[in-house]
């Protein structure tokens, strides 16, 4: 995906559901509603949708060039560093 424009859609709906996710764990926790069956489901949903998401956001971002990558060069350099 080379588009910037396309990522950063991609990126913000991402980050709508990892926000409407959490607010879920919030109102779960608020509610005391974890006491009961429904709210144990509740939070595994909410922890399941927020974890999908942000991994998305994560291979986005590295899709993207936006986080720093490791090269071959540096984990062979520190590997000979330790023996």
């Amino acid at each position: 995906m080379k588009d910037k424009k396309g990522i950063v859609e991609l990126l913000a709906m991402c980050a709508v559901l990892v926000a409407l996710s959490l607010l879920g764990l919030f109102s779960d926790f608020v509610t005391r509603l974890f006491d009961s069956l429904d709210g144990l489901l509740l939070l595994a949903v909410c922890l399941m949708m927020a974890g999908v998401f942000s991994l998305m956001i994560f291979f986005y971002l590295k899709d993207a060039g936006w986080l720093p990558h490791r090269s071959k060069a540096s984990d062979e350099g520190a590997a000979g560093q330790g023996k």
